[in-house]
């Protein structure tokens, strides 16, 4: 799948996951909508870092994104996303099962097991992505609440 898809597909999932928070828990995320906002302030105003796993049915495991390498230089990213709006929550998964993670445990969790970071995507501008996997089972156990799609489970 190349890149504009997935980051289709990702945008099709940020909104899934703004209804769902909107018609589920009552949370309003105020998105922020330019991509200078987005780059120096974060996905929306509340913290809310929210990731499309669009392999996640097929391997059971999330791909936590960490940092983006480039040939000269490596950048935080995902989970330790450098911005101005503190990063709070972590959603990760797909419209049939989302978990969401505080953003510190999840951090917790990869520096005390000391994860093994995997190459993910590459992006338009040739940087790589490294992420760890945290199984379902796990997921299970460190999320703070998921939504499942009742209508996928058949």
């Amino acid at each position: 799948m190349n890149t504009t898809t997935k980051q289709k597909k990702g945008l099709e999932f940020e909104s899934w996951v703004y209804n769902k928070l909107k018609d589920e828990w009552g949370l309003t995320l105020n998105h922020c909508t330019t991509k200078e906002e987005q780059y120096t302030k974060g996905e929306n105003y509340q913290g809310w870092e929210i990731k499309n796993d669009q392999t996640f049915n097929k391997t059971n495991n999330l791909y936590i994104s960490v940092e983006r390498r480039y040939s000269n230089k490596v950048y935080p990213s995902g989970l330790y996303k450098e911005q101005e709006i503190p990063q709070r929550f972590y959603v990760i998964g797909n419209k049939k099962e989302c978990f969401v993670f505080s953003t510190k445990i999840l951090k917790q969790y990869y520096e005390k097991y000391k994860c093994q970071l995997i190459p993910g995507f590459t992006t338009n501008t040739g940087g790589k992505e490294y992420g760890f996997l945290l199984n379902k089972q796990y997921a299970e156990r460190l999320c703070v609440g998921k939504f499942v799609n009742q209508y996928n489970l058949l």
